[in-house]
């Protein structure tokens, strides 16, 4: 029989015993089973290796013996799989993904299904990346380690489907990131934390719906803070989607473990199902409320009938969610343009004809640019998209459009486009300096693109020098730290190497100090290596006879690619004038 303190220490086999199971007294002789000669004191008399030593088994640890944890693999690989298509952006020729992958409303509706598998994986900057595959981990971790990874990969899945049907019905922009996915997994994790079994299935506690509504206030606050300090434009309605549909998987998950009866479980699976398909359906079909849906069909329309009139686009632009509409038409025209000027290449014998195709559409392009820029000449240059056509989204527009017309050869559209830009950015330059309501960052960034502009033109030089220098004096006058750092690191360096690659093509070009600014262009290069930064760099070198060195810059340009087409012709043009 054993005694409490073998059993408490697993069950010893090996123990004392005393004579009469009485302990001795102090000074007394002990005996045990094996025979130890003892002297009063308990001193052992002659010497102890004559004697063997009784054998004791070690005990077993009082605790239970813990397995050891599988690792969250599939967590992991959606952690993993987030960070390398992030990496590879970065590494691609093939410049920023978002307006290829990311989730363009009006590209969806037109058959672009796909963008909503590939959009969740797309991170603007590294903080962006870096809090989704956090919320990845810790709410996936659990989920996995709990459910299973099917469970999992199931929520991840429906999520991110969900938000993007979420987004595509209620927003108005370009959206890209796997938030909707992680608050799905949020909102499983919280029913997995406060969600209790009940008669028939699952109960929900009030703290299951208090925190929720927390969570969800928190969201909203967040992206207010985010979009006032930082201009960082959250997709609350993807997140909205991704957490309710978090919550509807994760219930019929869940109610099933918790010994709901059969009907209740096929009743709930088929309303999540039913819900979220028809949901789907009219995000991506027929979203009769949102407003840019139904304007670009009543546009897209009257183009396929021949009745559109770019007198239009003058309405469409002063309006918040239509201006969306006019931008994206005018992606149309110049793409749709772009690609006859590609075919009349490959095929000659509709050279003519494609040729023409493509200046009909180019000039459809201009008219309509112009027409929105008229609109925001008429209107507070610089804002977002929200106060309708913004100076910064007519600009890029009318600067993509400039480039393609110039690597289209078509030169004369293209100095008319450019002549436009100038007035316009020249507007903005003057809004800026009288404004105390626009950020450092927005400020440097349109002085350089005047100056930029003014360069392409070859007019005004010491106007675009003036403006360069000070966009570069402002950005290292204030460098990026802490939080900032982390969220737009990367962008500040490419911005800084954008401006210094400026101040030296103005340099070069005023012919004063052409080293310096060779030694400027050099600069730009080391900031950030972009393959536009080395083609003028090339183009400085031939200028100054350098040929060897404008051969290996033009080979790095190359190398590294994100040229856009008028950088090509460019390309092209230096190659035949160093003779490779």
């Amino acid at each position: 029989m054993q005694t409490r303190d073998e059993e408490e220490s697993g069950g010893l086999e090996y123990s004392e015993r005393h004579n009469d199971g009485e302990k001795p007294a102090k000074g007394s002789e002990e005996t045990c089973d094996q025979s130890f000669p003892v002297t009063q004191g308990g001193q052992v008399s002659g010497n102890a290796a004559d004697f063997p030593r009784p054998e004791v088994p070690q005990p077993e640890s009082p605790r239970r013996s813990v397995r050891r944890r599988r690792p969250p693999l599939l967590t992991i690989s959606l952690v993993m799989a987030n960070a390398a298509v992030f990496v590879a952006e970065r590494l691609s020729a093939a410049g920023n993904w978002a307006s290829i992958y990311g989730q363009d409303q009006i590209a969806v509706w037109d058959g672009e299904y796909w963008r909503l598998l590939t959009a969740p994986f797309l991170h603007a900057f590294f903080a962006h990346l870096f809090f989704n595959c956090l919320g990845v981990y810790l709410f996936g971790e659990v989920i996995e380690r709990l459910l299973g990874r099917w469970v999992l990969l199931l929520v991840y899945v429906t999520s991110g489907l969900v938000g993007g049907f979420a987004f595509q019905a209620f927003s108005s922009d370009l959206g890209i990131g796997a938030s909707g996915a992680v608050y799905g997994l949020a909102g499983m994790f919280l029913l997995i934390r406060f969600g209790r079994a009940g008669d028939g299935g699952l109960r929900l506690s009030l703290r299951y719906v208090f925190f929720l509504v927390f969570f969800l206030g928190l969201d909203w606050a967040s992206a207010r803070v985010a979009a006032e300090n930082w201009k960082l434009q959250i997709a609350t309605s993807a997140h909205l989607g991704g957490v309710i549909s978090g919550s509807v998987v994760g219930y019929a998950v869940l109610v099933r473990r918790f010994g709901a009866p059969g009907f209740v479980r096929r009743a709930v699976a088929w309303c999540a199902a039913l819900g979220g398909v028809t949901f789907g359906a009219y995000a991506l079909f027929f979203p009769i409320w949102n407003s840019t849906w139904v304007e670009w069909r009543s546009v897209d329309r009257a183009i396929e009938e021949g009745t559109f009139d770019v007198e239009q686009l003058h309405d469409l632009a002063r309006v918040t969610d239509s201006y969306v509409v006019a931008e994206r038409l005018i992606h149309r025209f110049i793409f749709d343009a772009a690609r006859d000027v590609e075919l009349a290449e490959e095929d000659p014998a509709r050279y003519d004809e494609l040729t023409q195709r493509a200046i009909g559409r180019f000039t459809m392009a201009v008219e309509s640019w112009e027409a929105i820029r008229n609109v925001a000449l008429g209107r507070a240059p610089v804002g977002a998209p929200k106060s309708g056509a913004s100076g910064y989204s007519v600009s890029f527009l009318g600067y993509f459009l400039f480039d393609e017309l110039m690597g289209s050869y078509l030169d004369q559209l293209g100095t008319q486009v450019l002549d436009s830009l100038i007035e316009l950015e020249g507007s903005r330059v003057k809004f800026v300096q009288s404004s105390k309501e626009v950020g450092r960052e927005e400020v440097v960034f349109i002085n350089n693109s005047f100056a930029w502009l003014l360069g392409l033109k070859g007019d005004r030089l010491d106007e675009a020098l003036r403006l360069a220098q000070e966009a570069v004096d402002q950005l290292r006058e204030n460098r990026p730290t802490g939080f900032q750092q982390l969220a737009d690191g990367e962008g500040h360096r490419r911005l800084m190497s954008a401006c210094v690659n400026t101040l030296g093509w103005i340099l070069f070009l005023l012919n004063e100090d052409p080293e310096m600014g060779i030694r400027r262009l050099i600069e730009a290069t080391r900031i950030y290596e972009l393959g536009a930064n080395f083609l003028y760099l090339a183009y400085a070198h031939a200028g100054l006879g350098d040929l060897q060195a404008a051969e290996q810059a033009l080979q790095r340009a190359e190398e590294l690619g994100q040229l856009s087409r008028y950088e090509r012709r460019l390309v092209a043009e230096l190659r035949d004038e160093l003779g490779l």
